[in-house]
C-alpha cells in the first residue's frame, strides 16, 4: 500500500474498500471573490476583495478484487456510497497532517464491464485551502499576556478551549475583547470559530450550548504571523490554530 497514494476519508483509507486512486487529483488554488467596478474619469477601476470561493475537484477511483462472485463490485458499491455520502474530512497519504473540509460530494455512475473490476468518479466541493491538523493544542497555564505565531496563508478560524478560574472571564485577541459570564469554575468551554459554536462537552458525551454565556457577538480569528493575547479569569487556555495552507 505504500507505493500508492491513497485518499483517507473521515479516518478510513480507501484501500479498506478495495479502492485505489487512478491518479493524484489536482487541487485548485482558492479564488478570491472580487468585485471590479469601472469608474468614468478615474485612472483604473475600483476593486473590492472579499472571501475565497469553495474548491472543486474530482477523485477517480478504481476497484479491483480477485473474486468469483459476479455481484462483488455491485454489493461493495452500495457500502462505498454510504461511506462517501457522509464524508466530511479528506486527507491524502502523501501529505500528512493536512486535510480538506468537504462541503458537498457527488458520486458518478459506476462502470463495471468486468466481474472483479469497477471505476467511478467522485466530485468534491471543499472549503477553500487545506487545513493544518494539530493533534495537540498550544496550551498556556494561568495565562496573562502572551504572543502566538500563526503560520497560515490567510487568517484562520481557531478552536479555543478556555478553563475559567472565575464565573466571569475574558481574553483579548488583537484588541478584540471576548468576554464570558455565568461560567462554572474549572469547566472547559469550547469556542469553535470555524463552526461558529460555543459549547461545553460533558463527561457522558453530551454537548451543552454555551453561546448565551458569550457576551461577544463575533468569533475569534487569528491573523497571519503574530497574535497578541491578554487573559483575565482563566486558569488555562488551549488553542488549535486551524492554519490554512
Amino acid at each position: 500500500m505504500t507505493d500508492c497514494i491513497h485518499s483517507i476519508i473521515d479516518g478510513f483509507p480507501d484501500y479498506l474498500h478495495k479502492l485505489a486512486l487512478a491518479e493524484r487529483p489536482t487541487i485548485p488554488s482558492p479564488k478570491r471573490q472580487r468585485v471590479e467596478t469601472s469608474v468614468l474619469g478615474r485612472l483604473g477601476g475600483l476593486v473590492q476583495d472579499y472571501s475565497f470561493e469553495d474548491m472543486s475537484f474530482t477523485l477517480h477511483y478504481n476497484y479491483l478484487e480477485d473474486v468469483e462472485d459476479h455481484q462483488a463490485f455491485k454489493q461493495s458499491f452500495y457500502i462505498m456510497r454510504h461511506w462517501l455520502n457522509y464524508a466530511k474530512k479528506l486527507e491524502f497519504s502523501d501529505d500528512p497532517n493536512v486535510y480538506y473540509v468537504i462541503q458537498t460530494i457527488d458520486i458518478g455512475d459506476a462502470e463495471n464491464d468486468i466481474v472483479e473490476w469497477g471505476e467511478f468518479d467522485v466530485n468534491i466541493t471543499a472549503k477553500p485551502f487545506a487545513r493544518v491538523q494539530e493533534d495537540v493544542p498550544i496550551t498556556v497555564d494561568k495565562p496573562q499576556s502572551f504572543n502566538l505565531l500563526n503560520n497560515s496563508l490567510e487568517e484562520s478560524f481557531p478552536k479555543i478551549i478556555i478553563t475559567p478560574s472565575a464565573t466571569s472571564c475574558q481574553f483579548i485577541l488583537n484588541d478584540y475583547v471576548f468576554s464570558f459570564e455565568g461560567l462554572v469554575v474549572g469547566t472547559d468551554v469550547v469556542i469553535d470559530s470555524d463552526l461558529m459554536l460555543c459549547y461545553e462537552e460533558q463527561s457522558d458525551g453530551d454537548i451543552l450550548d454555551r453561546s448565551n454565556k458569550m457576551k461577544t457577538m463575533q468569533y475569534p480569528t487569528l491573523q497571519v504571523d503574530i497574535n497578541y493575547f491578554n487573559c483575565t479569569g482563566l486558569s488555562k487556555i488551549q488553542i488549535y490554530r486551524n492554519g490554512l495552507r
